[in-house]
């Protein structure tokens, strides 16, 4: 072992030593808001860890080579979403969405994107007086069924629905609003959740968003009938704040992937094991603009009522 330490060169022991130490806190992130950026990044780290690798291969240093492709693996495995693949369509299938106009770059090409995406279900956010007026126009014939809180606030949700509402209300973390929903689909009811939390600015917000984030783990764990939980969290997905919500829930996340180039997205649709989700795709305009994600659902046998 000593000869080993020996033969070790100075920027191996810094290499190596940044190596683990990206990876060690892009695991178990410190409740610090520098940490919490960092984690952001976990698929961008786990690239460079594989390139890193690549690149010590090709300088013939083996033991660098091998502590890169090591840390890689690690963050792989931290990373990783739960199925590889989605499961085949077997029953009735249903679509729900999610979209932020705040991404919107033009009225008609959001409103032919959302329509050809074909939801059964689509949760809003960023409403204001003239978007809430062009929904009521060009969805009420598709949607007939919307519930919508329009307010001076930052947070003005909607939902518009296929499907009649059993039963729709709303509650609160702090001045935020959660509207809550049911709808049959197939003589089953489906229930969802859609939400919006502060933007993660500093470590206030990072806590505010996971006591948000818990409240509505708490909310899905009293119904157990399927449901989505959907919205604009202000985390990404292999954050502490989301694998909270996801235990507290028992939800499963509907993405399977994540861009390698791009940071991560803060969209997101959980759903509980009634349910199995059969694709997961983002909405866009014409041109490529994203506004927002779509998941497409069925009934698990295995809870079938």
């Amino acid at each position: 072992m000593s000869k080993f330490l020996k033969t070790i060169k100075p920027y191996q022991y810094l290499v190596w030593l940044g190596l683990i130490f990206i990876t060690f806190f892009a695991i178990y992130t410190p409740n610090q808001f520098i940490f919490k950026e960092l984690a952001k990044f976990g698929v961008q780290v786990m690239l460079v860890c594989l390139i890193l690798g690549l690149l010590f291969l090709m300088l013939r240093d083996a033991r660098s080579m091998w502590v890169s492709l090591i840390c890689c693996g690690i963050l792989c495995l931290h990373l990783r979403t739960r199925e590889p693949f989605y499961p085949i369509q077997y029953g009735t299938i249903f679509k729900i969405a999610h979209v932020n106009l705040g991404n919107s770059t033009d009225y008609e090409a959001t409103i032919k994107a959302i329509l050809d995406s074909k939801a059964d279900v689509i949760s809003f956010q960023e409403l204001d007086p003239n978007w809430d007026y062009v929904l009521q126009e060009k969805l009420k014939k598709t949607y007939p069924y919307e519930k919508t809180l329009i307010s001076l606030g930052v947070y003005n949700p909607a939902v518009y629905s296929k499907y009649a509402f059993n039963e729709i209300d709303t509650f609160h973390y702090k001045e935020a609003p959660n509207i809550h929903g049911c709808v049959t689909i197939e003589d089953q009811k489906v229930h969802f959740i859609t939400s919006t939390t502060m933007p993660s600015v500093d470590m206030k917000a990072y806590d505010e968003i996971k006591n948000h984030l818990l409240k509505i783990g708490d909310f899905v764990s009293n119904i157990n009938k399927p449901i989505l939980a959907l919205g604009d969290y202000n985390v990404v997905m292999h954050s502490d704040e989301i694998s909270a919500l996801k235990t507290r829930g028992n939800l499963k996340d509907s993405r399977r992937d994540y861009s390698p180039i791009t940071q991560s997205p803060y969209d997101h649709i959980l759903y509980s094991l009634h349910l199995e989700c059969t694709n997961f795709s983002p909405i866009n305009e014409k041109g490529g603009s994203k506004i927002g994600i779509i998941g497409t659902y069925q009934f698990n046998r295995n809870y079938a009522e």
